[in-house]
């Protein structure tokens, strides 16, 4: 178990996208598979909590005027997941699932978009892109009920609709709206009634959002959220001024809707996770994933303010590709080998 000064609630997961592997071999010198990446994650910094992403773009072709639906991109690592009885959390989009850009949706449909391909478009369920979203999750979750068991299926614990929902992040910067949302959540619970159900904020900037949606759900779903909350505690500014604005409102703002998200869990009866934990350089931040003092404070913060969960708390890092992609390639430095073993700690 992890040294006294940590909560031993604490445990960490990560996400994982095949993509971003490919996207760190290109820039690098040495190529890394991302089957090698997903298992060193696993087998040695002991991870088993794992939010995959399964991109629309990557998941449909077209030939003939015909559309196929194939999960070739992913198999190789749900299989390893299933194999290994890893705890899963699916983010199936359909339109906006984690990594840049973002919004993965098809080239042929954006083509066919008449008013919802502009930037800022609002995704409701009478918009053009969310029947082409529906009509294509029905497809994508009838895929994994017959390509897999029911053994296998019951490692999915959580599934996630669009990645940040109310946060209009990505290439078009689209907004979801309300309705579309809630029948995507019908669409999952119709073929996966048992799984969580997963929405993400930007730190506390959606948090308001999310709980007057939840709140709107009724009783439908209490036992069955997880609501997920990002933690970057380095941003990139150029803008001095705009940098000490975010600075200043993350700390008056930020501690209160942490007690808010604290508070509301135990009367409301949804979980917590850390869905993003910086664990990557951004931009000419580059401690992130680095630094070994620096981790160990960041698990300190969080212990502290989300001291009065009263559950064990997920903690999903954020850029575990490249940490291990530096392990697999011996670039590593003794601030990383003090870092695995500060994870392996919590994973006892």
């Amino acid at each position: 178990m992890a040294t006294d000064l940590f909560s031993p609630k604490i445990k960490f997961g990560c996400s994982f996208s095949p993509e971003q592997c490919n996207d760190l071999s290109c820039t690098g010198e040495q190529k890394t598979h991302p089957i090698d990446i997903l298992r060193y994650i696993h087998e040695e910094l002991g991870i088993r909590d794992i939010r995959l992403g399964l991109r629309w773009n990557n998941i449909v072709s077209t030939k003939m005027q015909k559309t196929y639906y194939s999960l070739k991109v992913y198999k190789k690592y749900l299989d390893y997941c299933f194999k290994n009885k890893m705890d899963i959390c699916l983010n199936v989009g359909p339109i906006k699932v984690f990594r840049w850009p973002e919004e993965h949706v098809p080239d042929y449909i954006i083509r066919e978009l008449r008013n919802d391909s502009g930037k800022f478009s609002a995704i409701g369920l009478e918009s053009e892109i969310s029947k082409y979203a529906v009509s294509y999750l029905v497809n994508l979750l009838k895929l994994l009920k017959s390509e897999y068991s029911n053994k296998d299926l019951e490692k999915i614990k959580i599934i996630q609709p669009e990645n940040e929902v109310f946060n209009p992040f990505g290439q078009y910067k689209w907004q979801i709206g309300e309705d579309y949302l809630a029948k995507i959540i019908d669409v999952i619970n119709s073929y996966f009634p048992d799984v969580k159900i997963l929405l993400s904020s930007n730190a506390y900037r959606n948090l308001a959002q999310i709980f007057r949606f939840y709140n709107n759900l009724g009783n439908t779903f209490r036992n069955r959220f997880v609501i997920g909350y990002n933690y970057y505690y380095k941003v990139p500014q150029k803008n001095f001024f705009i940098l000490w604005i975010s600075t200043l409102l993350e700390k008056l703002i930020g501690p209160r809707g942490i007690r808010d998200l604290v508070s509301k869990s135990k009367g409301w009866e949804f979980d917590i996770e850390i869905t993003e934990a910086q664990f990557e350089p951004w931009g000419e931040i580059t401690s992130p994933g680095n630094n070994y003092n620096e981790f160990k404070w960041m698990v300190k913060e969080l212990n502290s303010k989300f001291k009065n969960y009263n559950k064990p708390l997920l903690v999903r890092l954020w850029g575990v590709e490249r940490f291990a992609k530096m392990a697999l390639t011996g670039e590593f430095t003794k601030e990383h080998e003090s870092i695995v073993q500060l994870i392996r700690s919590f994973m006892c």
